[in-house]
C-alpha cells in the first residue's frame, strides 16, 4: 500500500495513448531493449488497461484532493460541495453493474534494464549474501535493489467499499466543525487508493525474440553455423539471466529451454537445421510470453 498518493488528473484519449507508446518506444531505446517483443507487448498492455480506465471514478479523487485543498484555506462550504460532487459520482458508478469492487481510475510505467553482464549479476548476489550473512540488512538491499530487468506496470484502484464511507464521514465532520477530523478521514480516502503491480521480465521477451528470429531466418535461408549458435548462446544468456534475476522460472522450466538450446546447438554443429527442435523451443517461450502478455 502506497501513503499519500497524488493521483495526477485523467484525461487519456487515444491520441495521449499514441504520445504515451512513442515516448515510451524512447525510453526503451535508450535504455538498450532491441526487441520489438517488449515494446508490442507493453504497447498491447497499455490499451487494455486504458480501456479499463473509469474517467469518473478518478475524478472522485481528484474533488477529494480539491476538498483538502478546500479544507486547509478554511472554505468549508466550498468542500463540503465538493465533496457532496464526488458522493454523486459514486452513486453513479454504483448503480453501474459493471463497476463492483475496485475501479480502474491510473496506472504508471516504468522501465529497469539493467546492462550489466550475468557475471556481474552473480558477483554482486555474492557481495548481498555476505551482507545478509553478517546481518547487514540495508546493505545488502541498496546491492539488490538495482538488479532488475523489467517493465513495471502499477494500477491504482478506487476502493467502492471503503471510499464512500470516508466521505459520508467527512462531510458529517465539517459540518459538526470537526475540521481536523475531517482532514483525517480524507487523508484515509486517498490512502485506501489500492495498488497493483505487474512486473515484465524482459529477459524472456528476449529469448523468444531471438528464436523466433532464428526459426523464421533458417525456414528462408541456408544454414549459417557460427550465426545460429551466436544466436543459441544469446537466447542461453537470457535464460540464465532470467534465473539470476529470479523471475519466477523454476529450476525444471529452465533446464528443459536449456535441453531444448544443447539439442539445436548439437543439429547446427552436424550441419543440420534444427527445425522441429527450434519449433519445440519456440512453442515453449511462447507460452511464457503469452503467461506475461496478456
Amino acid at each position: 500500500m502506497r501513503m499519500n498518493i497524488k493521483i495526477n488528473k485523467i484525461k487519456y484519449n487515444h491520441f495521449i495513448l499514441l504520445i504515451f507508446a512513442f515516448l515510451l518506444a524512447l525510453e526503451l531505446q535508450a535504455t538498450q531493449i532491441k526487441t520489438k517483443q517488449a515494446s508490442e507487448i507493453t504497447s498491447k498492455k497499455l490499451t487494455k488497461v486504458q480501456d479499463n480506465v473509469v474517467t469518473e471514478a478518478a475524478e472522485v479523487v481528484e474533488l477529494t484532493e480539491k476538498a483538502l485543498g478546500h479544507l486547509e484555506k478554511s472554505e468549508y462550504k466550498k468542500a463540503i460541495a465538493t465533496l457532496e460532487s464526488a458522493l454523486g459520482k459514486i452513486k453513479v458508478l454504483t448503480t453501474d453493474d459493471s463497476n463492483k469492487g475496485n475501479i480502474l481510475i491510473d496506472f504508471r510505467v516504468a522501465t529497469y534494464d539493467l546492462e550489466e553482464s550475468n557475471q556481474y549479476i552473480k558477483d554482486e548476489k555474492r557481495k548481498a549474501e555476505k551482507a545478509l550473512k553478517k546481518g547487514h540488512l540495508q546493505e545488502a538491499k541498496r546491492i539488490l535493489d538495482p538488479l532488475a530487468s523489467e517493465i513495471v506496470i502499477e494500477r491504482y484502484y478506487l476502493a467502492l467499499s471503503n471510499y464512500p464511507r470516508y466521505i459520508k464521514k467527512s462531510v458529517q465532520a465539517i459540518r459538526g466543525k470537526k475540521y481536523d477530523k475531517a482532514n483525517i478521514l480524507l487523508l484515509s480516502a486517498l490512502n485506501s487508493v489500492l495498488v497493483e503491480e505487474e512486473v515484465i521480465p524482459l529477459p524472456i521477451i528476449r529469448a523468444y525474440s531471438i528464436i523466433e528470429s532464428l526459426d523464421t531466418n533458417l525456414k528462408k535461408s541456408k544454414l549459417n553455423v557460427k550465426k545460429a549458435n551466436e544466436k543459441l548462446a544469446q537466447a542461453k544468456e537470457e535464460l540464465t539471466r532470467a534465473e539470476l534475476l529470479g523471475y519466477g522460472l523454476t529450476k525444471s522450466e529452465i533446464q528443459d529451454l536449456k535441453d531444448k538450446i544443447q539439442l539445436a546447438e548439437q543439429k547446427i554443429n552436424s550441419n543440420q537445421k534444427p527445425t522441429k527442435v527450434l519449433d519445440k523451443l519456440r512453442g515453449s517461450l511462447k507460452k511464457l510470453k503469452d503467461k506475461i502478455g496478456d
